[in-house]
């Protein structure tokens, strides 16, 4: 190739040429920036005759018999000047300068001929290129041989483009499992997202195949004489291949007609094509002669066939059936893009569980493809429902107190007293209080208790993994599982349209709420989700309660057992009842009541004591004594006894009673009444009279002639003061003087006795 000005590009044919040392005709391309084409200037330049043997012609003309001498001249200078004639190639000769080059060839029949010029330098007008002078050859016309060697170089080949096609599925959130990209649609919609799918096609490059160089080298013998061809040596870069000529040689290539031989060669090569013919001719000076076409370069043009240049992308998917998504040409690459989101309502709780999407993009016409699998878990549904029942008792307690009030309000010993006494004077009334007082109420017993459902309203069953039941966020409590009244423990698998049903029971009181929470496992560890569900802890009233009202019984030595009533929590109340005591209803002593107050359904207690004291008598014996001198004192010796003996006669009589100790002294004694004598002839009335305050107990009487009563003891009389043996011994119609003793037993009150 020869690149002329405006980068204009032709092609130079292989011509046959002579090869001479001064212009060798094997050459390579060379760039040129100019050219110059002959137009016929000197074609009338024929000039003939011996050329000197230093003459640049002499070569030509020893064998060829002939030559053509060119000139080209430039106003401006240029540099690398090549002249092609008839396609061969020839570089300047002798002189050289930098605007006048020479160049010497054979004779060419001026019949078609063409030369060009081709330089660096930009041609001056009048610039131009033509034939200084030329000799056809011996004088007679006659040139030995000139042979013209023409070639083509045809190149075909294959060309196979290649591709690559990958295919990935990408999600909103990332997730994967074991190697593939997946989205969790979970119930609540949290796991809802977009996929998207993306094809790359890539552009990989091409391959060449199925190389062929192929064309035909023409042996044109434009000489006057034929050519004896000994040999045609055809090469690829330069290494021979078989040429066929369908001839044998040596041939005889007469004048004026040409041999045209074909090659081919399935291989590929780079460089230049090149062919050589031999001649023979034994009658002239050079009897080997060799002709050489210009260098064809090997040249691989656009291939003949393109396979795979533009290609189809099809996409094969469970969500989108068959699509085309678009062609590709090569060198570019494609990316195709689609999309689609996934909600957990575009399936529900009759389509969960596991769903795998293959998808398949394929290049139509290499069958090339690429897979990108999408799974899509659906989570199943599952709803916890849970009850919390609370249950507990209530203890009210109580308190009971009793105290018994006097209306003198004496005490002895701390405990209330009354002090009766004989005379009336102590008579009062007391009063009994019993307090009733609510002290509260204790609940005991808490519980809280309940079910929990696990509600599996799925088309798949669904594996439970755990089940945590917390009261207030505590440690988890004990929980008991069935399906349909068979018991199972946790992990289980719960069946589809099933329900798991747990009971519990905990002892205590907890406030805040009771929580549960499950946990479901459903093919990998990624889709565990939980279900959650909470119940206030509300304790209400209670179930049970315990003496609320209560009901008051009293038990005393004074009233026996008598009911109070009864009190409802939470009021307070005082039960309240009295009696009065006289000094007559009772004996004489201390006396204590006790009273007891009991709540009948605690057994509570109180007590309240009343000590009464009721005055009591000392018993002595009284003396009546008349108040003169006729009232003799007596003793009893060894007892200390004293008292009267009462001379009277008839009439009556007042006598003083007086009692307790003393030895005929009446100061020591007290003065308890009196007693009236009435003494007629022959009896004596005798009438005791007590003070009040006193107690007549027993009375003695003596009535007799003698100062004291007589008794026998054994033959003996003697007399005696024993009250016990008193007696009344008066003569019938006796009126004389008369000896009286009158002893009493009198009570008189315990003088010590009071508060």
């Amino acid at each position: 190739m020869i690149k002329l000005k405006k980068e204009y590009f032709i092609t130079i044919l292989i011509a046959a040429a002579v090869v001479f040392s001064m212009a060798p005709a094997a050459v390579a391309a060379t760039e040129y920036s100019h050219s110059v084409n002959w137009t016929g200037h000197g074609s009338d330049s024929q000039r003939c005759g011996t050329p000197d043997e230093d003459d640049p012609r002499y070569e030509i003309y020893t064998e060829t018999g002939g030559w053509m001498h060119w000139v080209f001249a430039n106003k401006g200078e240029s540099t690398n000047a090549t002249l092609v004639v008839n396609g061969v190639v020839y570089y300047a000769g002798e002189p050289l300068n930098a605007n006048v080059w020479h160049f010497y060839t054979p004779f060419y029949n001026l019949t078609g001929l063409t030369a060009t010029i081709y330089l660096n330098g930009e041609p001056e007008k009048p610039a131009r290129l033509v034939i200084s002078d030329y000799c056809p050859g011996d004088g007679n016309g006659n040139i030995s041989e000139i042979l013209t060697v023409l070639k083509t170089v045809n190149t075909s080949y294959n060309l196979t483009h290649s591709w690559s096609i990958n295919k990935s599925v990408d999600t909103d959130n990332g997730h994967e499992h074991n190697g593939f990209p997946k989205i969790w649609l979970f119930a609540d919609g949290s796991g809802n997202e977009n996929a998207t799918w993306t094809v790359n096609v890539n552009y990989t490059g091409s391959d060449e195949s199925d190389h062929m160089i192929w064309g035909e080298i023409t042996i044109i013998n434009g000489g006057n004489v034929a050519a004896n061809i000994t040999s045609v040596v055809d090469e690829l870069a330069g290494t021979p291949i078989f040429i066929d000529c369908n001839v044998t040689f040596p041939y005889t290539l007469p004048a004026g007609e040409s041999l045209t031989c074909t090659y081919s060669n399935s291989t590929y090569a780079t460089g230049f094509n090149n062919a050589t013919v031999t001649t023979f001719n034994e009658t002239r000076e050079v009897q080997n002669l060799t002709y050489t076409s210009l260098p064809e370069p090997i040249t691989w043009g656009d291939p003949d066939n393109e396979f795979f240049k533009t290609i189809n992308v099809s996409d094969l998917s469970d969500l989108f059936g068959e699509v085309a998504l678009g062609n590709v040409t090569a060198p570019n690459n494609m990316t195709f893009t689609y999309d689609k989101e996934f909600a957990w309502d575009d399936y529900g709780k009759d389509s969960c569980g596991d769903f795998v999407y293959n998808n398949t993009a394929t290049i139509v016409e290499t069958g090339q493809s690429a897979d990108a699998t999408l799974k899509v878990n659906v989570q199943p549904l599952i709803t916890v429902e849970k009850t919390v029942d609370t249950s507990y008792n209530r203890t009210h307690n109580w308190s009971i107190d009793k105290s018994v009030d006097t209306e003198k309000g004496y005490e002895h010993e701390g405990f209330p007293k009354i002090w009766l006494f004989a005379d009336g004077s102590g008579d009062e009334n007391a009063t009994w209080n019993v307090n009733v007082t609510y002290e509260g109420y204790q609940d005991s017993g808490h519980k809280v208790s309940g079910t929990i459902t696990i509600i599996n309203d799925n088309n798949v069953s669904v594996e439970i993994t755990s089940a945590v039941d917390e009261l207030n966020n505590s440690s988890p409590i004990n929980v008991s599982w069935d399906i349909d009244g068979t018991p199972v423990t946790i992990p289980c698998t719960l069946p589809a349209y099933k329900n798991l049903t747990g009971t519990y029971s905990e002892n205590g009181y907890v406030e805040g709420y009771n929580n549960v929470t499950v946990t479901t496992f459903y093919g990998w560890d990624e889709f565990n989700s939980t279900a959650t569900d909470s119940a206030e802890i509300v304790w209400g009233d209670p179930n049970n309660e315990f003496f609320e009202t209560i009901n008051v019984s009293d038990l005393s030595e004074l009233f026996d057992e008598v009911a109070l009533g009864n009190v409802t929590a939470p009021a307070n109340a005082t039960f309240t009842y009295d009696k009065f005591f006289a000094w007559a209803n009772y004996t004489c002593g201390d006396h204590s009541f006790n009273n007891t107050a009991t709540i009948v359904e605690t057994n509570q207690s109180a007590d309240a004591t009343l000590k009464v004291n009721v005055q009591c008598y000392d018993y002595e014996t009284a003396f009546a004594k008349l108040d003169n001198e006729k009232a003799i004192c007596f003793l009893d010796e060894g007892f200390d006894r004293w008292g009267w003996t009462n001379n009277i006669t008839p009439g009556n009589y007042t006598m003083e009673l007086w009692a307790a100790a003393g030895q005929c002294d009446t100061s020591k004694g007290t003065l308890v009444g009196n007693v009236t004598v009435i003494y007629t002839p022959g009896s004596v009335n005798v009438t005791y009279n007590v003070t009040p305050g006193y107690l007549l107990e027993e009375t003695h009487v003596y009535a007799g002639t003698s100062m004291f009563p007589q008794v026998k003891v054994g033959k003996k009389t003697v007399d005696t003061i024993a009250p016990g043996q008193y007696y009344i011994s008066i003569p019938s119609g006796y009126d004389g003087e008369l000896y009286v003793i009158a002893h009493a037993v009198v009570g008189i009150p315990d003088p010590t006795f009071g508060p």
